[in-house]
């Protein structure tokens, strides 16, 4: 007997399909009408569901604006320790706004305003969307108001300083590439341990390679000119090799500079090397001189 949908005889030496009928084309019909609406309804799901999350965490940060701006310390306190908290690079332009006094409440709502315009011998405030920067409108035209509507809203004295710590901070995870790169080089040229915790995060999140290579950099460069009882001797190795790898034109210098000390040093202080340290403390400046000197060449 022949399957369905097959001509010919069982002794035949070929079985040729017969042309598919009706009731088999609209079969097929309805399973690609099945599976495309599937496909529809996955993307407009996921479209829902990105617009969901991003329209939370568009409130989540709306809301630490507001709690940035009150008037009561202890809830700007709170606002500014969990923009620390959880890294929110989103508020670096307004805090950088905040500290410069061009964050206002008008209207029971927090308004960001650039630079004050004079209209007619008044002085008017163009107000823009805190968050996004993005300029506020109203009938069509950009919202202005006079200053003498506005609530000026900045950090009290003892606020400075957290503020401009943690604006150095976020600028690891700005949205642009530019700062989160800018940021990451002035990060290995303090040199600071305490940042290395918010470099490793920031490197986790990073997808710019040219950005990953300088923070990279930053890093091992940290590790490797920390003081002693800060960095472990593996982990400066290990930092001294990862330079010579990226092949660092700062960490040749830095490399220099130890073993420069080293040779002047008196037997027992915090320059002296041991031979491990001296031998790859060299062949990573060696790797990077070669490097630097091909380059130059091209």
């Amino acid at each position: 007997m022949l399957s369905p949908g097959w001509g010919g005889t069982t002794a035949g030496i070929v079985l040729v399909p017969r042309q598919a009928g009706p009731f088999i084309l609209r079969q097929a019909e309805r399973m690609e009408y099945r599976w495309k609406s599937l496909v529809f309804f996955a993307l407009v799901w996921q479209g829902a569901f990105t617009l969901g999350k991003a329209q939370t965490a568009d409130e989540g940060a709306r809301d630490l604006i507001t709690r940035i701006a009150s008037s009561d310390k202890e809830t700007r306190q709170r606002g500014l320790e969990a923009v620390g908290a959880n890294r929110e690079g989103r508020l670096l332009s307004f805090l950088e706004a905040f500290q410069l006094g061009q964050i206002y409440r008008f209207q029971d709502q927090v308004v960001w305003c650039p630079g004050l315009q004079t209209v007619d011998g008044k002085s008017m405030a163009p107000l823009s969307d805190p968050l996004t920067g993005v300029e506020r409108q109203m009938d069509g035209a950009r919202e202005v108001v006079a200053k003498s509507e506005l609530e000026a809203v900045g950090p009290r004295r003892r606020e400075r300083r957290l503020i401009m710590n943690l604006v150095r901070k976020l600028q690891l995870f700005a949205s642009e590439d530019d700062v989160r790169l800018a940021a990451a080089v002035k990060m290995g040229s303090v040199r600071k341990t305490e940042v290395l915790a918010d470099l490793e995060l920031a490197l986790e999140r990073e997808a710019d390679a040219k950005v990953q290579h300088v923070m990279r950099e930053s890093r091992s460069l940290i590790q490797l000119g920390a003081p002693a009882d800060e960095v472990s001797d593996e982990i400066r190795l290990e930092a001294a090799r990862n330079l010579g790898i990226l092949c660092s034109a700062r960490g040749g210098a830095l490399l220099k500079e130890l073993l420069q000390k080293a040779e002047k040093a008196e037997p027992g202080t915090a320059s002296v090397l041991s031979a491990i340290q001296l031998e790859v403390y060299q062949q990573s400046l060696d790797a990077i001189e070669s490097y630097q000197l091909r380059v130059r060449w091209l």
